[in-house]
Protein backbone atom coordinates (compact mmCIF):
# COMPACT_ATOMS: atom_id res chain seq x y z
CA UNK A 1 0.00 0.00 0.00
CA UNK A 2 1.19 3.17 -0.92
CA UNK A 3 2.56 5.68 1.72
CA UNK A 4 -0.07 8.76 2.87
CA UNK A 5 -1.51 11.40 -0.06
CA UNK A 6 -1.18 15.09 0.83
CA UNK A 7 -4.18 17.09 0.44
CA UNK A 8 -2.59 18.46 -2.48
CA UNK A 9 -2.09 14.98 -4.37
CA UNK A 10 -5.81 13.13 -3.45
CA UNK A 11 -7.11 16.83 -5.12
CA UNK A 12 -4.71 15.83 -8.42
CA UNK A 13 -6.04 12.12 -8.01
CA UNK A 14 -9.87 13.70 -7.72
CA UNK A 15 -9.51 16.00 -10.69
CA UNK A 16 -8.32 13.54 -13.07
CA UNK A 17 -11.45 11.57 -12.36
CA UNK A 18 -13.70 14.53 -13.19
CA UNK A 19 -14.02 14.43 -16.89
CA UNK A 20 -15.90 17.08 -18.89
CA UNK A 21 -16.51 16.91 -22.88
CA UNK A 22 -17.04 20.26 -24.00
CA UNK A 23 -18.12 21.08 -27.82
CA UNK A 24 -18.43 24.87 -28.23
CA UNK A 25 -19.85 25.16 -31.44
CA UNK A 26 -23.71 24.88 -30.75
CA UNK A 27 -24.81 23.14 -33.78
CA UNK A 28 -22.38 20.66 -33.41
CA UNK A 29 -22.62 19.81 -29.61
CA UNK A 30 -26.74 19.66 -30.93
CA UNK A 31 -25.71 17.32 -33.66
CA UNK A 32 -24.07 15.08 -31.18
CA UNK A 33 -26.67 15.10 -28.71
CA UNK A 34 -28.99 14.50 -31.20
CA UNK A 35 -26.97 11.49 -32.66
CA UNK A 36 -26.28 10.25 -29.30
CA UNK A 37 -29.45 10.12 -28.16
CA UNK A 38 -30.85 8.11 -31.42
CA UNK A 39 -28.27 5.37 -30.51
CA UNK A 40 -28.74 4.97 -27.03
CA UNK A 41 -31.78 5.61 -25.48
CA UNK A 42 -33.97 3.02 -26.87
CA UNK A 43 -31.42 0.55 -25.97
CA UNK A 44 -30.73 1.71 -22.70
CA UNK A 45 -34.72 1.09 -22.05
CA UNK A 46 -34.31 -1.99 -23.74
CA UNK A 47 -31.70 -3.01 -21.81
CA UNK A 48 -33.70 -1.55 -18.54
CA UNK A 49 -36.72 -3.45 -19.29
CA UNK A 50 -35.50 -6.32 -19.45
CA UNK A 51 -33.93 -6.66 -15.93
CA UNK A 52 -36.05 -4.50 -14.14
CA UNK A 53 -38.05 -7.38 -12.81
CA UNK A 54 -35.27 -9.95 -12.89
CA UNK A 55 -34.61 -10.70 -9.27
CA UNK A 56 -30.92 -10.83 -9.86
CA UNK A 57 -30.20 -8.72 -5.93
CA UNK A 58 -32.26 -7.74 -3.06
CA UNK A 59 -30.54 -4.36 -3.89
CA UNK A 60 -31.69 -3.24 -7.47
CA UNK A 61 -31.74 0.40 -6.70
CA UNK A 62 -27.84 0.04 -6.66
CA UNK A 63 -27.77 -1.22 -10.10
CA UNK A 64 -30.77 -0.35 -11.44
CA UNK A 65 -30.41 3.62 -10.83
CA UNK A 66 -31.92 5.73 -14.25
CA UNK A 67 -35.00 5.91 -16.31
CA UNK A 68 -35.23 6.51 -19.59
CA UNK A 69 -35.46 10.18 -18.93
CA UNK A 70 -32.38 10.30 -16.95
CA UNK A 71 -30.56 9.09 -19.74
CA UNK A 72 -31.73 11.78 -21.61
CA UNK A 73 -31.27 14.93 -19.38
CA UNK A 74 -27.94 13.42 -19.29
CA UNK A 75 -27.20 13.60 -22.39
CA UNK A 76 -28.85 17.00 -22.95
CA UNK A 77 -26.08 18.27 -20.69
CA UNK A 78 -23.08 15.88 -21.70
CA UNK A 79 -21.16 17.75 -23.61
CA UNK A 80 -21.70 21.56 -22.44
CA UNK A 81 -18.13 21.12 -20.12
Amino acid sequence: MPGKLSEKDKALIKEKFKVNYSVPDPELRQDLIRENKAFLLDRYAMFRDKYANVPFTSKKDKYIKFTKDDVERMLDEFFRG
